[in-house]
């Protein structure tokens, strides 16, 4: 264990390993690099800290949490000069934010089985989501979600209002589901956003809701003609010309 307290810099990575454990404690960090925590029992804990990651460009700065590893950030703040950066969380591993205090924007990859438990955070960030992750957020704010719709799998569904999310779930048990592996759990999160990647195969329906984005996600290389879309454009009833899979829009206001 490597436990970190006070004024502190490092220029470059930093690896967390194996059954390593790195804790900043009421410290105030530069970190000029990305952070890698990887491994059964690593571990990353930040407890009343500050941690800051200059950036000079979009996404210069990463966090990967892999293996079985967890990472905490506690009464934190997370500071990357206010532009946008990386999170993946893979394998089994396992993040939490508890009062946390983003200063930048966070794209964020989940994949296998992680898992991603927020409660309490300013800027969220958008989360890609695939497999059988699972994400848990309770008063989290400016959330940018992107289920990916597996081949074979199919969605039905109306999502909520995102000015105001108070209570929504959306897995296996969801009606008009099936074939979905991940979970998704909102409770009191505010300016939730929707967004949507079909995969070849997938079989969707989106009614009576208002997205952000949707992406069509591509597993070999591929060609397809698409015409008449339209940024801002509210869909009474849309069939998207795709001979690969199924999307439907009713009712639904496309950003």
């Amino acid at each position: 264990t490597l436990r970190i307290t006070g004024v502190w810099s490092h220029a470059g990575p930093i690896l967390v390993l194996g059954d390593g454990r790195l804790v900043f404690d009421s410290a105030r960090a530069v970190i000029a690099g990305n952070i890698v925590v990887w491994g059964e029992h690593a571990a990353l804990v930040a407890r009343h800290s500050t941690l800051v990651f200059p950036q000079e460009y979009f996404y210069q700065r990463s966090l990967i949490a892999a293996g079985g590893c967890s990472v905490l950030f506690e009464q934190t703040t997370l500071d990357y000069g206010g532009l946008p950066h990386t999170l993946s969380v893979i394998d089994s591993a396992a993040v939490e934010y508890r009062i946390v205090t983003n200063r930048g924007f966070t794209t964020c990859g989940l994949s296998g089985r992680a898992r991603l438990r927020v409660d309490s955070c300013n800027e969220t960030g958008e989360f890609i989501l695939q497999d059988s992750v699972t994400i848990d957020f309770r008063n989290a704010h400016t959330v940018l979600l992107w289920p990916v719709i597996e081949a074979d799998a199919a969605l039905d569904a109306a999502f909520p209002d995102g000015a105001l999310v108070d209570r929504y779930t959306l897995n296996r048990n969801t009606a008009g589901t099936s074939g979905i592996r991940f979970d998704v759990n909102l409770e009191q999160c505010g300016d939730v956003l929707w967004g949507l990647m079909p995969k070849p195969g997938s079989d969707i329906r989106i009614r009576n809701s208002s997205m952000r984005a949707i992406g069509l996600w591509f597993t070999a290389p591929d060609s397809v003609a698409v015409s008449g879309l339209v940024n801002n454009l509210a869909h009474t009833q849309f069939t998207a010309p795709l001979s690969d899979r199924s999307l439907v829009l009713e009712n639904t206001f496309v950003q």
